[in-house]
């Protein structure tokens, strides 16, 4: 009955990093009820709310292609977080395992983005899709990295933590149709063209979303990083306090801000909102281009939502923010705002560390086991 599909990366108009949004299953079952006994079945088998809580969830669609073949595509697994009955009908909420790390942070580690992924899908129960020379070859993936103290409230959880390692590297974090993590970045390549025939409806803007630079807020001396590309009339990025970009030489932090601001220049979108065919093969993340009518002359845009109705249409929305829209609030005042929320007092932090892989070290050989920068406006110990 009144069952979706929903997945999203972005909570509005405007495109984010490092988010770690779960996609959802909303289900409605019809069930057999027997009386005498006082049981509720679905296709023979007995149904219990509490032996529903954490079942998998897998659906499949059967799409027939133009040729007249016809394929099946699987969603991803869903896992029960929510039952409940009403007269023969069972309703279903069910996530993907990005809840997984909706955990406390444990004993993290010091190295590359792929060392603190490891260790946290490790303590998750999720496996890293992403391969390490793939997350070497994304924005600041062969940085070493640790978590700054100054910061590290920031990080209260192996979510939260994912979410800024996503962001260091350029991306969101997204489970996979096979369970796994990925990180994945916006891109330029169209994955598919949607003609005005497949549309039931579509809402497209007359202004094309880019970036012209990022800034970012060093916390130790509320100071603000900025890096600026050859673009001048797109949007600036403003990530706010990183606990993974509180290093103490500047140099490196701009470095690291210019990777990112590089792999954004792959974002010249179009965004709009439209409603076609359901078409289950679709993600959050793929780019495709609308044509005709309205669409003519439009640029692709990324996915930000969809939400596919089982047995019915799919409503997407491609968001990106208008570089030419006037906040009344500038770009100095919402720095303030920024540096005040950041404002943190006077603490002690302890941290426990654990290396994220097996570490080998040979007789009489040198090798670095842990990375720690800090920076101090006081007198520390370490």
């Amino acid at each position: 009955q009144g069952s979706n599909i929903t997945s999203q990366v972005c909570k509005d108009e405007k495109l984010e990093l490092g988010t770690t949004n779960a996609d959802s299953l909303d289900l409605e079952l019809l069930l057999d009820y027997d009386q005498a006994n006082n049981t509720y079945s679905l296709n023979g088998n007995t149904v219990s709310l509490y032996t529903s809580i954490g079942a998998r969830v897998n659906l499949s669609f059967n799409v027939t292609l133009t040729t007249g073949t016809v394929e099946t595509v699987r969603t991803k697994t869903f896992y029960v977080n929510n039952a409940e009955r009403s007269a023969d009908i069972l309703t279903l909420t069910a996530y993907d395992k990005m809840l997984n790390f909706e955990i406390a942070l444990g004993p993290t580690t010091s190295g590359t983005a792929y060392n603190f992924l490891v260790i946290a899908c490790n303590s998750c129960g999720v496996t890293l899709g992403n391969t390490a020379n793939e997350l070497a070859m994304m924005p600041n993936g062969n940085l070493d990295i640790y978590i700054d103290p100054l910061s590290a409230d920031k990080i209260s959880t192996w979510r939260d933590l994912v979410g800024y390692i996503a962001l260091l590297l350029g991306g969101n974090a997204r489970i996979g149709s096979d369970d796994k993590l990925y990180i994945k970045q916006f891109s330029d390549e169209s994955v598919r063209t949607i003609p005005a025939s497949w549309r039931y409806s579509s809402q497209i803007v007359d202004y094309t979303t880019k970036y012209s630079g990022i800034t970012a807020t060093y916390q130790l001396d509320k100071s603000i990083d900025s890096v600026s590309n050859d673009t001048s009339d797109g949007l600036i990025y403003d990530i706010g306090v990183n606990p993974f970009l509180q290093v103490g030489v500047k140099d490196i932090r701009v470095s690291a801000l210019s990777k990112i601001i590089t792999a954004l220049q792959k974002v010249d979108y179009t965004p709009s909102k439209f409603s076609c065919q359901c078409d289950p093969s679709l993600e959050c993340m793929d780019v495709i281009t609308l044509v005709d009518i309205q669409a003519t002359g439009s640029k692709p845009a990324t996915i930000t939502k969809i939400t596919l109705a089982l047995n019915g249409k799919v409503d997407i929305v491609c968001s990106g923010e208008n570089p030419n829209k006037i906040d009344p609030d500038t770009g100095l005042d919402k720095r303030f705002k920024s540096i005040a929320e950041n404002n943190d007092q006077d603490a002690i932090h302890y941290y426990d560390y654990t290396n994220g892989e097996e570490i080998e070290i040979g007789d009489k050989q040198t090798k670095r086991v842990i990375t720690f920068r800090y920076g101090a406006t006081k007198t520390s110990r370490v």
